[in-house]
């Protein structure tokens, strides 16, 4: 890969090989940032791992307010979020306090120090706010 940059010459991201649905695959530079700090730091990368799939959504103003949620389409078994009761369908609201609008969030919310730890999970389900806690677990070599 190589850098991306905006016209004025600033760090966008890192090109990959990887290409989806056709298009080539950029990882944003704060996710590139927070990878090289772990890895400096660790000696090697600790990804979070939930075991869901989820697709971003903008939730209807109503109770829920006019905001942006996780909306859960898919459960690994066995995996932490099977664990902690979260169902497809939920609406994830919020990861360890902080919004979760779009997949590329929590990808970025599971990289890091939060492996092991105990955190929570706003959803919304059935029309009602809940918390889940979960436990991060490391994702899996591939």
């Amino acid at each position: 890969g190589g850098a991306f940059l905006d016209t004025a010459g600033g760090l966008l991201g890192i090109t990959t090989a990887t290409a989806i649905r056709g298009l080539g695959v950029v990882i944003p530079a704060a996710i590139t940032w927070k990878t090289a700090a772990t890895i400096l730091e660790h000696g090697r990368l600790k990804r979070g791992y939930l075991g869901l799939a989820g697709q971003p959504v903008r939730l209807p103003e109503g109770k829920a307010g006019d905001r942006e949620a996780l909306l859960v389409v898919g459960i690994t078994s066995g995996g932490p979020a099977a664990a902690s009761g979260v169902l497809i369908g939920d609406l994830i609201l919020e990861f360890d306090g902080h919004p979760v609008a779009a997949p590329e969030d929590l990808l970025d919310l599971l990289v890091g120090d939060r492996v092991g730890r105990k955190v929570t999970l706003r959803v919304l389900r059935g029309g009602a706010e809940t918390e889940l806690p979960v436990t991060v677990g490391e994702r899996p070599a591939q």
